[in-house]
Parts: structure tokens; C-alpha cells; sequence
């Protein structure tokens, strides 16, 4: 076998030299002021051209057979020594450390997330080698995590090849980019949204139709096999953008639209759109972020509070609680009447705002109408520049009715420094950490 190839290799040097000085001999015919230039010798030389570059596509060809057989080699590529069973791992920790552009509270990631959805990391591993490529196509499990970019031209070829690969598990099925083709994406709805655990939409473009997107996702998927839901939107919007999501049954007004899956939904995280406040939607969650966008011109998520506490007593369950968006006092005076919720589950609770100014009104409003239970809980507030707001006799309360063993201070600025007095006020708390971003 190598003695063949060293043999043929001598030859393909020996024919290149020859071919190369004949190439020379006539570019320096052509150079000649007395060359007569002809027809003929001009298709002759885009002839010529073009056989070069079928020569070089088979050398390009020849590379990539020595380039494998050279990842084959233990000596060369040790990983390759590796059994299957390790490798197996090794890629699924591949893909685990890569992000994906629905990592919404990356703030490092916000404008990247085109660029890291086009990164195919699963079907990079199947290019290294053939079996690499065996290995990749066998492990059901890289596969189940689809990101479709719609700006991306065969974005959905891909995202029904990765589905042939995943076998009967079930997927999570991350969006992003202009939905204008609903019709394509509701094809292939039909086939992905029964076998679907997760969507996630994040919304990129000034067109409203998300919400037929959205239609044709629930219209396909499976009640209790579907139970997350993210749809984020990334672009500002006006006082006249239309921010409500509406699933009203068109023949029906008062009847409600797939309401046995909205029932089913476990984890719902919304931002800068929302349904109607008295929707299925928020009943039985065990995880619910309602958050407005992070541009200062957008339009302020708003919500009385009273909507907000039938919320609350709706998902008692809840384990992730994440509010960034305004609560409006609809009830003056009328304190000592709101009931307080009591969540026994309750383990991160993240009241930080990147949609506006930290103040203590909002706080005042929120923290007395939550009651954790004895889990440990990790509390995510934000500091402001003038004083401590985790001094306040609000957050001091919530701290004495609470098991709050981890606290992450979100705070503008690159300098910040806890003082002696503070660390004794918290001094009680398990564990202490600051931070510039909630994570």
C-alpha cells in the first residue's frame, strides 16, 4: 500500500515539473512582443485552465483522504485511541460547553446570536473523520437539541436531518431569525411540535407573525409533552406595537385556543409579549419569567398588581420566579387587603431590572406579596448607587420570613465594594456573591 503510493507520488512530482515548465514556456511565448495571439490559442489556454482546476479539486480531494487517515492514527490524534464509550462522552461535553443563542440572560451573547446559530457543532464533529462521523450519527442524544436559523438558507433541511437522527426522543426546538415563511415552518411543525418537550422563539424582525408561528406550533404539539415555553423579543417596541398575545378562538371569542396546552405548560418565560393576564397559560407553573426589554426607548411591560397577585396564586408550585417589568398600584391605599402568596417550592427569586432604574417602591410592591417556604432560596436583587437597598426594611422583612442562603447584588459600574457594616447586616447568609449581570 505505501510502497504504491510513494511510487505514484514520484510520478505526480515528476509530471508536475513537466507540466510546470511547459506552462512557463507558454506564459513566456505570451509575454513575447512578436507572440501572434489567436483564437484558437485563447480556448486552448480556458481549456487548459480549466483542467487545472479539476486537478486541483482531486488534489483537494487526495488531502482530505490523507488528512483522515492521518486523525486515525493514535500516535497522531490520541483521542482516537479512545474507545467509542469515551469519545461518546467526550462529545457530549463538546456540545454542552458551547452556547446557544437562546442562553436569554447572556448578556455577552446579546449580539451574537445569529452568529452562534449558524455554529452546527454536531455536524462539525461528524466532518473530522469517518468515525467520528459513524460515532456522531449513532448518538441520538447530540441531535435532539435543534436551533433553526431562519435567515439561513437550508435551515430547515437541517433542522429534518437532525430530527431523523434523534430516533423517538424528544426535542427542544430553539427559533430565531425573520418568520416570514410560516407556511414552510408550520410543515415542519407537523412532524417536530408532537415529539417537542421545548420552544423557544426569540424574535428578531419588525413582523408580526409570531403569533401565526406560535399558532401553528400549538395547533401540532402534544398537551403534557410540551411543557416550556420561551418566546423572547430582542427588537424595542413603540407605545402602538401590539404586545399582547392572543389565542381567542376567531369562531368563538370567549372560547380559548389549545387551553389544554396552555394547562400543561410547566416553565413559561416571556419577554416584551405576553397573553392576556387571565390566561391558562400562567396556571401551574413551576417556572415563570415576565420581563420587558432591555432598550431604554422600548415600551415598559406593565401589570396592576392585583393581576400580578392572581398570577401568583395561580402557580403555587413555582420554583423560578423572575419578574423585570413595572407593577403598577392599582389599589391605593388598599395595602392590608392584598393577600400575600406563600410558594413552599420556591428556590430563585430574581427581582434585578435591566428595563429601568432600580427604585424601593418597586420592591415595596413586590416583596410583601411573597412568602418562600423553608427551601434555600437565592435572592437576585439590584443595589443602587445612592444607598443599599438590601438595607431596607422591606428587604430585612423578606430576609426574616425567608431561607435566603445565596445573594447576588446586580449593580452598574466597574467599582463596587461591600462594606464592614454591610457584611454584617448579611452576615447571616450561607453564602455572599456580587455580580455586574444576573445569570
Amino acid at each position: 500500500m505505501f510502497i504504491e503510493l510513494k511510487v505514484a507520488r514520484k510520478r505526480l512530482e515528476h509530471a508536475l515539473e513537466q507540466y510546470l515548465t511547459a506552462c512557463t514556456t507558454v506564459r513566456n511565448y505570451a509575454e513575447h512582443p512578436m507572440f501572434s495571439h489567436t483564437r484558437e490559442h485563447s480556448a486552448r489556454m480556458a481549456s487548459e485552465m480549466t483542467a487545472i482546476v479539476a486537478c486541483q479539486e482531486k488534489m483537494d480531494r487526495a488531502k482530505k483522504c490523507i488528512s483522515q487517515a492521518i486523525n486515525h492514527s493514535p500516535f497522531v490524534a490520541r483521542v482516537n485511541s479512545l474507545p467509542d464509550e469515551i469519545l461518546a462522552r467526550i462529545f457530549h461535553i463538546a456540545i454542552g460547553l458551547q452556547p446557544c443563542f437562546t442562553d436569554i440572560n447572556d448578556s455577552e451573547l446579546k449580539n451574537e446570536r445569529k452568529r452562534v446559530a449558524f455554529a452546527q457543532v454536531p455536524e462539525r464533529l461528524s466532518h473530522v473523520c469517518c468515525r467520528w462521523r459513524r460515532l456522531a450519527f449513532s448518538l441520538s442524544t447530540l441531535w435532539q437539541h435543534i436551533d433553526i436559523n431562519m435567515d439561513a438558507t437550508d435551515a430547515l433541511a437541517r433542522a429534518k436531518a437532525r430530527m431523523t437522527r434523534t430516533g423517538r426522543l424528544l426535542l427542544d426546538v430553539h427559533i430565531i431569525g425573520s418568520l416570514l415563511e410560516v407556511e414552510e415552518l408550520e410543515q415542519w411543525f407537523a412532524l417536530a411540535a408532537p415529539r417537542t418537550k421545548s420552544l423557544t422563539m426569540i424574535i428578531c424582525d419588525v413582523y408580526d407573525t409570531h403569533e401565526s408561528v406560535l399558532t401553528a406550533w400549538f395547533r401540532h404539539c402534544s398537551p403534557g409533552t410540551f411543557s416550556h415555553l420561551t418566546v423572547w423579543k430582542e427588537i424595542a417596541s413603540g407605545p402602538d406595537d401590539d404586545l399582547i398575545l392572543d389565542f381567542r378562538n376567531p369562531f368563538s371569542y370567549n372560547e380559548l385556543e389549545f387551553e389544554e396546552v396552555f394547562r400543561r405548560l410547566e416553565s413559561l418565560r416571556l419577554r416584551q409579549l405576553y397573553p392576556y393576564w387571565t390566561s391558562p397559560m400562567f396556571r401551574g407553573l413551576t417556572e415563570l419569567h415576565l420581563a420587558s426589554h432591555q432598550l431604554q426607548p422600548s415600551q415598559l411591560l406593565a401589570i396592576a398588581a392585583s393581576q400580578l397577585i392572581g398570577i401568583l396564586q395561580s402557580s403555587p408550585k413555582l420554583r423560578v420566579l423572575r419578574l423585570d417589568l413595572k407593577v403598577v398600584d392599582d389599589q391605593p391605599g388598599m395595602e392590608a387587603l392584598r393577600t400575600p402568596v406563600r410558594f413552599e417550592d420556591l428556590e430563585v427569586l430574581d427581582l434585578s431590572t435591566e428595563s429601568r432604574q432600580p427604585d424601593l417602591e418597586q420592591l415595596e410592591l413586590l416583596l410583601p406579596l411573597i412568602i418562600p417556604g423553608t427551601k434555600p432560596l437565592q435572592l437576585t436583587i439590584n443595589e443602587l448607587d445612592e444607598g443599599h437597598l438590601i438595607l431596607e426594611e422591606v428587604v430585612q422583612a423578606f430576609f426574616a420570613r425567608s431561607n435566603v442562603t445565596r445573594l447576588k447584588l446586580v449593580y452598574d459600574g466597574s467599582n463596587y465594594s461591600i462594606g464592614q457594616n454591610l457584611l454584617r447586616e448579611i452576615g447571616s447568609l450561607a453564602k455572599r456573591s456580587t455580580s455586574r449581570s444576573f445569570c
